[in-house]
Formats: C-alpha cells, structure tokens, sequence
C-alpha cells in the first residue's frame, strides 16, 4: 500500500468513528413524553426520557429508573424547524408508536414494529401526532 492510501483510509476511519458523535456532542436530548408509547418492541411509561445516538443510526431512550429501549434506525431528512428536535409518534386509538426523530441536520426513521403493522391494518388510518422539544442542557 502507499502512504496516500493509508492516509486515505485513517482519515476514513476517523470519520466513520466520529460521524456517531454528531448528535452526542450537542449533549443528550431530553423530552418529556406525556404518554405511554412503544419504541419497536418495546412498551415505554409516559415520562422524561434522555435521547442518544451512541452508535450511527441507534437511538438510545433512557428514562428514569429501568424505562430504556434501543432502536436501530435508518436515515430520513432533516427537520425543517431550526435548533430543535422533533419526535415523531403514530396514534391508533390511544397507542403512541415512536416513528421518527429529526433535528435540523438528520432524520432517524424506524420500520413498523409487527404491532404497529397490525393495528395499521386493523385501522384505515394513521394520525401522526408531532411533539416539538429542545434540550434541557
């Protein structure tokens, strides 16, 4: 290998183990979540709960005491609405299911659980409820 090779490739991997970082340096981001929902398989209580990215496209949701859960994503657009971050959740009737994140520089998008999928069937329509939040740092 060539030394301009290897350069190529350190850099490369410096980038690919930093680019995680990005949501992370900012600081964690917290939410108050007023209700009950369900990130992929996972039942969470309504409440407060700190959001990271602590590998790329892995969202982590740390609530108070056991309330976690930890979604791979996949990427989705950006957010439209500058320094905040936005939460997405579909309602079937009072179920909440945590669809997508976005901040003004990234989105994170999650497959429909096989629950979600199934009360989607079961119902002819989705209403995507927004809630809007900045960090409390």
């Amino acid at each position: 290998m060539t030394t301009a090779t290897i350069r190529v490739l350190a850099l490369s991997s410096l980038i690919a183990t930093l680019t995680p970082l990005g949501l992370m340096a900012q600081g964690p981001t917290i939410f108050t979540i007023p209700f009950g929902f369900t990130v992929g398989s996972k039942t969470l209580a309504a409440g407060e709960y700190r959001v990271t990215e602590p590998v790329a496209h892995v969202l982590q949701f740390q609530g108070v005491g056991r309330n976690s859960a930890n979604i791979i994503t996949s990427g989705d657009e950006p957010g439209n609405l500058s320094g905040k971050v936005t939460l997405t959740f579909h309602r079937y009737g009072d179920q909440y299911f945590f669809a997508k994140m976005t901040d003004s520089r990234k989105g994170w998008l999650l497959p429909k659980s096989v629950r979600e999928k199934a009360l989607m069937e079961a119902r002819t329509s989705s209403k995507p409820l927004d809630i809007v939040a900045s960090s409390k740092r």
